[in-house]
Formats: C-alpha cells, structure tokens, sequence
C-alpha cells in the first residue's frame, strides 16, 4: 500500500535524523521525537489490519489518501527545515498542526479496523484467511502470479498510481500528478525533448526518478533532477560531464548512472547515500587508476558500492588504528585486487558481497580472514594465461560462511579444490576460463561438497573428470560449458538424488554422449523431474 510506505519511509527519516542528533535551528530534538511517536502508533494501528472486505474498500481508499496527504505534509516540512529554511509562521504550531492531522488519520484507522473485526460477513474471512499484514514481513508464496496482477493493478489504477510514468512525447499530466512521489521515463530519448523535460520537471515532489528502457549511448541536453529525490536511477543514461545538480541532492539514498571520468570529491556530501553504481560505455579499464576520490572513504551510510573495473583508494593516512571507516558496507563489486590490503578490508568487517580482479596471474595478497560475514566472493584474471596460476598470499582459504563462490582465470592445480570442498555453507560454484588446470580431477573420498546446489564449469582444459554422486549428495544443477577435451561425465553423477538438470554447451562429442546415457539411464530408473539440455554448434 502506498500509504504504509509513505508512513515507513517517514518513520525511518525520522529515525536517521535521530540518530544523526543533528538538527537545524527551526526543529527541536523534542519535536521529531513526538512526532516519531506518533508516527510509529500510526504504522501500528495500520499493521493491525489484515484485510479490508469489499464493502470498506472505498472507506480505506479514501483513508489511505488522508494518510498520505498527512504524512507528505509532514515529510515536506521537515525536509524544508532541515535545508536550513524557516517554517511560515510559527515553527511550533505548524508541528502541532502535523501531529493532530496524523493523530486523527490514526483515530480513523482505529475506527475502520474495529468495524472490519465486528463485520459478521468478514467473521468467516478472519478464521478462513491468514493475517496479510501492511508491512510486507509476510512472503508471498505459491502465489507470485497473483501478487504480480495486484502490482499491476496498482501500478496503472489512477490515484494510486505508484508512478507517473512518461512513455511518449504527447503524454499529458493527469490531475494530481504533481504530487506524485515516483516518475519514471520508460524511453531515455524523450528526456531530450524540451517540452517533455519543462513538464516532467514540475513534479515537484517527486522522491525517486527511474530511466527506463535501452542504454542511450549519447548524452542528454538536460539534466532531470527534484529536490528532494532520494531514488535516483540513471543507470541507463550516459552523462559525458558529472552534473553539478546531481551534488544538491543531499536526501539521496540510491544513485546509479554512466559515467566515463573521475566522481568528483563533492559526492562525499550525499551523506544518506547507501547504494551508488556506476558504469563506463564502452566498458574501459585502467590499471592503477581509480576513479572514486578518495572522499569515498567519508561515506560512512554506504552500503553496496558497484563499479566497471576499478581501483579503490588508499586508506587516508591519519586514521587511527584498527578504526572501521566503511563499516556499513556489505557489497563492494569489481575492484582491483591490488587495492584490497589487509587494512582495506579490515576497514570494511560487515562485507558480505566482494568481487575482485587482477590484470594477469601473479602473486596476489587475499586476506578474506578479514571478512569473518562474507557470503559471496568472485575473482576474476582478465587475462589469463595457460599453465600459470595465480600464487595467493597467503595460502588459499575462505570464510567458511562463504555461499557463493566464482573463480575465472586463476590456472590453480586441482588439489586446491580440497579448500573449496570443505566450505560448510557452499551452495553455489562457478568456474570459467582455467580457474583450474590439469589434466584430471579426481576427487578423493573425503572430498565431499556437503551443501553444493549449482555446479557451472566453462572453458576449463581437464580431459578426465572422476566423481560419483556422493561427492556432490544436494547437487540441483550442473551446466557444462565449452569443454571441448572432457571426455565423459561420470555416469554415477546421474543417481544424485536432489539432480535436476544437466545442461551442455558446445562441449565434446564423447562429454554430449555420456550425457546422453545418463539421461537414457535415469530414463530407465523413471527418475521424475529430470532433464538433460545439450546445445551444440556442431550438431
């Protein structure tokens, strides 16, 4: 519901203002303090109901919009005040006036979901129907469909459109659109047009803006920015200048977009900031250079950071030791591995995502001890080379609370797959393009992927894979991608039980026919659920 997110995102403002114990002269700590009171009771009343019957559908639509106008009203003057203006008139009896408006909204909210419970038709519902409740705490399952026509619904239905969405250029703005707090472009070119940016521009209180549609390799003539944005979504927009607008967006919380050149040191002043994204078209990649500031560092809100190939800063040379400047972070995508230090990452304890490169095999520092919450880690040698690996100091090892493991280029003997075996939370593995080399693999008995569920090898060189299905006993799905010297996948590997599917790309004649007999086998064993997908150029 648009009026429970209004509601939720308001709470939390107000909670990251508490937190922050920064204020401006125009609002008391007191004043926020009562009025997250308030607010949270609000979202309390509104948890409470479930579900509205058909014939208090109108009274909640109706309540729903009082709620928003409420919330917008008070979301509004705070922001207007913490920008270091001065409230018209008294400052104090305009936050009365916010707190008696959602105080009475929530009266309302009392009112309607005692009715719903005394309704003797909605009596069967209660009893038949589980709890569904505003949060969003409960998940949906079994009924994604059903939920994705409810989106839909709601996405498109009038006043509660949760976007206005431009998608042609003789599109008007419907009544009450100039309120809306979600816009969204659904083809980038339109933003080139004058008349499209002058009216899209006065939706004023927009909050997120999302370019949709095809990556637009040409910059944009104009700059679409609100205020008070705090989604803002240009991923598919390349900007040949970083926009000095993009810097007075101080509530942004999200911010993604192209851009080929060095982020300007300014953007340490988004503050709020918790997601940034950018991207190079064409994907360029220079070695030992970094094109983040080294303000990076003095965003303590971040939370998932993605980059094309990048390096990352050095660690500013006066902070104090063992001191965690980045401890929010959990995501940090497609860095040089040179860049990761000991001391980098021990400044960064809560990552859970890292993704790291290196030009060519060489030695490579990898202090992932550093990491004790890392769930998913990927290196990549862009450029490898056959029959040399990469040397790890010191000796490979991983967290054991890794899940999701990616390798590509390292050439590593097979023996070290023994570290990757006794990871005890291992559910996904991806090896492409020589993440290991030799001949053969053969795993010994000890050798056992406890909780493996997704096995994907491309374009490694081993001619003789020997397993059976107890080294792999979860094992979902094996995807087998160009290899062109395997001579057979062992048959035991078609009796693991969970095995769902074996898929085959372009790889030998003798790996396509054993995969054939395995199916013709499980066939015979009226194994249920069982597929085997073979794709090949050849054939």
């Amino acid at each position: 519901m648009a009026a429970y997110s209004a509601v939720t995102v308001f709470r939390h403002t107000l909670e990251q203002l508490l937190d922050s114990d920064q204020f401006s002269p125009h609002i008391s700590k007191t004043q926020i303090i009562s009025l997250h009171e308030k607010v949270c009771s609000l979202q309390s009343s509104l948890d409470k109901i479930s579900f509205v019957p058909k014939l208090k559908r109108d009274k909640m639509k109706d309540l729903q919009n009082r709620i928003r106008d409420a919330i917008y009203a008070a979301q509004d003057a705070v922001d207007y005040w913490n920008r270091g203006h001065s409230p018209q008139g008294s400052g104090e009896k305009t936050m009365k006036k916010l707190e008696e408006d959602i105080k009475l909204v929530e009266e309302d909210a009392v009112v309607l979901e005692k009715e719903i419970r005394n309704d003797p038709k909605a009596e069967n519902l209660f009893l038949a129907q589980p709890s569904f409740n505003f949060s969003g705490k409960d998940k949906i399952v079994g009924q994604e469909e059903d939920f994705k026509n409810v989106v839909e619904i709601l996405i498109e239905s009038g006043k509660e459109k949760f976007f206005h969405c431009r998608k042609k250029y003789n599109q008007k703005l419907e009544e009450g659109m100039k309120k809306q707090r979600r816009v969204s472009v659904h083809i980038n070119l339109l933003m080139s047009l004058e008349e499209v940016y002058e009216a899209t521009k006065t939706i004023t209180s927009a909050r997120t803006l999302l370019y949709l549609g095809p990556h637009h390799h040409h910059p944009l003539p104009y700059c679409l920015t609100f205020d008070l944005l705090r989604v803002l979504d240009a991923f598919t927009v390349y900007f040949v200048e970083f926009p000095d607008e993009f810097l007075q967006l101080v509530h942004l919380t999200y911010f993604s977009l192209t851009y080929n050149d060095e982020l300007p040191p300014e953007i340490s002043l988004l503050k709020k900031l918790q997601v940034l994204m950018v991207g190079r078209k064409p994907k360029l990649i220079f070695i030992g250079v970094s094109f983040l500031p080294d303000e990076i560092w003095e965003m303590p809100e971040l939370r998932h950071l993605w980059f094309t190939e990048t390096d990352f800063p050095a660690l500013p040379s006066n902070l104090p030791q063992n001191k965690a400047l980045l401890l929010n972070l959990q995501t940090l995508s497609y860095i040089n591995a040179a860049s990761c230090t000991r001391d980098v990452l021990r400044s960064m304890p809560s990552l859970k995502k890292l993704s790291m490169w290196a030009k060519a095999p060489d030695v490579i520092g990898l202090y992932l001890d550093e990491l004790q919450q890392l769930e998913a880690f990927k290196f990549t040698v862009l450029h490898p080379i056959p029959n040399k690996q990469v040397e790890f100091e010191p000796e490979i090892s991983f967290p054991q609370t890794l899940r999701k493991l990616s390798l590509s280029g390292c050439g590593l003997p097979w023996d070290a797959m023994e570290v990757v075996a006794a990871l005890p939370n291992l559910e996904v593995l991806k090896l492409r393009e020589l993440a290991f080399n030799g001949e053969e693999w053969c795993l010994e008995n000890h050798c056992v992927f406890e909780k493996l569920k997704f096995l994907l090898i491309e374009y490694l060189n081993f001619k003789r894979w020997i397993a059976d299905e107890s080294h792999f006993p979860c094992l979902e799905r094996l995807y087998l991608r160009h290899c062109y010297e395997l001579e057979e996948i062992p048959s035991a590997i078609g009796f693991i039980g969970p095995l769902e599917l074996i898929e085959l790309v372009d790889c030998s004649y003798q790996a396509v026919g054993s995969a054939e007999v395995i199916k013709q086998e499980q066939e015979d064993y009226e194994k249920l659920g069982f597929q085997v997908r073979i794709y090949c150029s050849y054939m």
